[in-house]
């Protein structure tokens, strides 16, 4: 569809949800929240009144902690998006050198000995391989959830370096968003958590609980995320609340009603002469760039010629440059097109997109510089 957005629908529980946003983010996965979410009251835990003091100890950092099954998903999913080179060049090299090896072994007993060990080697490093790939992970992307406290009201907020949950990297490859993919993301917008106890709460829409964890002092150490029938743990690294995030700011703002569009006709100067003339030479039809162009008058200025939309064209400058204070056909130029004024046009047709926001190419004619 042309406006990004989120079509979801519950068959178990017949409804659905339509969600419009101006930008990737937040659409997919606050679609999904609103479609997990309980929305009946008899089925919902009941918040208990906790003092501030107790949300003040949870609030901080909390980063993912490493676990095989997320080395498992980092491993395949990386593995299969590598290119091929920067997977095969390194199993090609260890190929080579345990051919070398085994050709310079001189009998077959140390051979059966060097490919025993390479085996073996192999079996007992396979399990370390998903811990080594998720410590990376976790330490060059930071995955975490981000807590801050309002008075007695805690707020969760995701926490890393540009990351997206596993069912929306198709659509953030579709949109060619640099987001690195992870196999749980929660949340990805911020949300309100509400305790069900000391040591539990829930988050406000979904009813997706959190266990937090305490060492023997009372401190909190980590917290547990019961997610999709799966446990999810994040250890806390600092008792400093994230920064909260800044409201999103639309890039777009559609006037429904309004009683009528002003008209304006573009002003006569050489950029809208050569938008008028699309970048094209009059007299070659060769499209140029701007530095390649300049005005041309058709009846020049020295044989009475006015400075007006009717006797203005583009023209490459070698091609103005020959036909110097002379007619088109005294030069042995012809026009490929009369020209005329523009017509007068609702004043958002006269707006450029010269930062090139993507969400504006929907509204606005791109017409930028070739």
């Amino acid at each position: 569809m042309a406006t990004p957005c989120h079509i979801g629908f519950d068959k178990a529980r017949r409804r659905g949800v339509v969600v419009l946003a101006n930008s990737y983010e937040p659409r997919r996965q606050l679609g999904n929240l609103l479609l997990e979410s309980e929305w009946q009251s008899d089925r919902r835990p009941q918040p208990a009144k906790v003092t501030s003091q107790l949300c003040a100890s949870y609030a901080g950092q909390y980063q993912r902690s490493p676990s095989f099954a997320l080395g498992m998903f980092v491993s395949r999913q990386y593995l299969l998006d590598a290119p091929r080179t920067a997977t095969l060049l390194p199993a090609g090299i260890c190929l080579a050198g345990l051919a070398v090896l085994l050709w310079r072994a001189g009998t077959t007993r140390k051979r059966r000995l060097i490919l025993g060990s390479v085996v073996l080697a192999g079996v007992l490093s396979a399990p370390l391989l998903p811990i080594v790939a998720s410590r990376i992970f976790c330490v060059c992307l930071h995955p975490g959830i981000g807590i801050h406290y309002e008075g007695d009201r805690l707020f969760a907020q995701p926490i890393g370096s540009d990351l997206c949950s596993i069912e929306d990297w198709p659509s953030a490859q579709a949109w060619r968003q640099n987001l690195h993919p992870i196999d749980v993301l929660f949340t990805s917008v911020p949300v309100e958590l509400l305790p069900e106890s000391e040591t539990r709460c829930f988050e406000r829409l979904s009813v997706v609980p959190t266990t937090f964890s305490r060492d023997t002092r009372g401190k909190v150490t980590g917290l547990a995320l019961h997610y999709h029938g799966k446990s999810f743990h994040y250890d806390k690294i600092s008792d400093a609340p994230p920064k909260a995030t800044d409201p999103l700011k639309p890039t777009v703002i559609v006037a429904v009603n309004y009683a009528k569009v002003p008209k304006k006709r573009p002003k006569l100067c050489a950029r809208a002469v050569r938008e008028r003339d699309r970048n094209r030479c009059q007299y070659t039809g060769r499209v140029l760039r701007p530095d390649e162009g300049s005005l041309d008058h058709v009846v020049p200025r020295s044989r009475g010629g006015k400075d007006a939309w009717e006797n203005l064209v583009w023209s490459a400058k070698e091609v103005n440059q020959r036909k110097a204070d002379r007619l088109p056909h005294e030069a042995g130029l012809r026009l490929l097109s009369t020209p005329r004024a523009p017509r007068a046009l609702p004043v958002s047709a006269l707006i450029r997109n010269a930062h090139r926001i993507e969400d504006w190419k929907l509204f606005v004619e791109d017409r930028t510089e070739l």
